[in-house]
């Protein structure tokens, strides 16, 4: 409890000139180990959830469908570079 309000994980700042997740505040993801971002990340985007990760999943499920959810996304994004590209050569 101390440690969190003396170095605190979030600090919402309101300002918008910054891109991506500054423009909201000041994030430190370094006190997350990385397979707690990825829990985080698939309940965040519906994938699962909290119950069902804590019941129902084995670990190594549960990063299986965080690596389907990345290469899905990655596909996606990919894809919308490709059209992007398309479009702006016509």
């Amino acid at each position: 409890f101390f440690y969190w309000n003396s170095e605190p994980i979030w600090e919402p700042t309101g300002r918008i000139e910054e891109p991506d997740l500054e423009q909201y505040g000041n994030f430190r993801g370094d006190c997350f180990h990385p397979l707690e971002l990825r829990m985080y990340q698939l309940i965040q985007n519906g994938y699962a959830s909290m119950q069902e990760l804590k019941e129902y999943y084995t670990l190594s499920e549960a990063l299986k469908l965080y690596a389907l959810m990345s290469m899905r996304q990655d596909i996606e994004a990919i894809d919308a570079t490709k059209f992007r590209e398309r479009s702006e050569r016509q």
